[in-house]
């Protein structure tokens, strides 16, 4: 959590969010990548919030099994938000009535930040930014629906050229709107996730608006968040991309903010036990195994990047067809090496 000298505009749990917001860690939403065997690890190592991957609004109030799918969360993950897409106010009004209803998560978090062509098509995610005014109607119309504190996260406008003059008008419309709490990726949609994040115009927002602010982008480090909350005045931080095969990134930034020190890289035998624990928790949700499987496999070579003798280890994971035989792959090379036997 934050030092003392970290800047931090709350002075108490903020906004009828039911957890103290001051120098959390949000897991960022990230389809394909944080389903729930993930944040339940990254949680385990040190994530404060979680928030599930986006599900469509109007797929939710369907009854699409996919979507439905992604909102599942379990208790263990406490507090989770269900993030929402959609450009529909009356759509996604009655999804969030709907999530109270039928998972009760502890927030409602509305995606404006997604910049997939899939979704910006239909207006959704980042495609909203060019429309302030239904982004704020969007808002109003799902805080009206729920009981359920609404959170919203968006990037810093359409295109970085102009984001100067539309970041704070976009922030303002989603507090007027009645967001509690705004996180926002310091990346235009134009930029996609090229580029740097601009934490200038997350600082900005933080400045210009009274709700707590989440900054999201380029937090690859225990340095980077030490940057990020010393640098922006934000409340909490968002880390994305640089959790990815990295849940012990939560652990680490927690150690350097409270002591300055990081905690070892973790070792083979470490992250291979983590790739034994996802794979448990995912086959435990009931899922086929070949399906289980056919994640799995992604996330298992994101948690060995870097790893000596990864790439073999990757090669010969995507051969494998059950859960057993990928189990005695990876104790076979633990065997294998110094690393794992010391």
């Amino acid at each position: 959590m934050a030092t003392e000298t970290t800047q931090i505009k709350s002075e108490s749990t903020q906004a009828g969010l039911p957890f103290d917001i001051r120098g959390a860690l949000y897991l960022s939403p990230m389809a394909g990548l944080t389903d729930h065997p993930y944040r339940v690890i990254a949680k385990r190592l040190g994530a404060d919030v979680l928030i599930t991957e986006f599900a469509s609004a109007k797929a939710l109030l369907l009854g699409v099994e996919k979507q439905e799918e992604r909102v599942f969360f379990t208790p263990e993950e406490r507090p989770v938000g269900v993030q929402i897409f959609g450009a529909d106010p009356t759509d996604m009004a009655a999804a969030a009535h709907l999530l109270e209803v039928r998972v009760q998560p502890d927030f409602v978090d509305i995606n404006f930040g997604c910049p997939a062509r899939k979704i910006v098509d239909k207006n959704g995610g980042s495609g909203l930014l060019r429309d302030p005014a239904l982004m704020e109607e969007i808002v109003a119309a799902v805080v009206a629906a729920t009981k359920l504190p609404v959170t919203a996260k968006m990037r810093i406008g359409w295109e970085r050229d102009t984001a100067e003059s539309t970041t704070i008008k976009l922030a303002r419309a989603l507090e007027r709107g009645g967001a509690c709490a705004v996180a926002v990726h310091g990346r235009s949609r134009n930029q996609g996730y090229s580029g740097s994040a601009d934490w200038d115009r997350i600082r900005a927002v933080a400045e210009a608006v009274t709700v707590p602010v989440i900054g999201n982008g380029d937090i690859d480090s225990p340095q980077a968040a030490r940057r990020a909350l010393d640098e922006s005045g934000v409340d909490a931080l968002m880390i994305g991309r640089g959790a990815v095969g990295n849940p012990w990134i939560f652990r680490d930034i927690k150690s350097y903010l409270q002591s300055g020190e990081e905690p070892p890289r973790p070792t083979a035998a470490e992250r291979i036990a983590v790739i034994e624990e996802h794979l448990r928790i995912a086959l435990e949700m009931g899922d086929d195994e070949a399906r289980c499987i056919r994640e799995m496999r992604r996330h298992a070579a994101a948690y060995i990047k870097g790893m000596p003798g990864a790439a073999k280890l990757r090669a010969r994971l995507f051969e494998l067809e059950s859960a057993e035989a990928i189990r005695s792959l990876f104790r076979s090379f633990l065997g294998a090496t110094k690393e794992g036997n010391g």
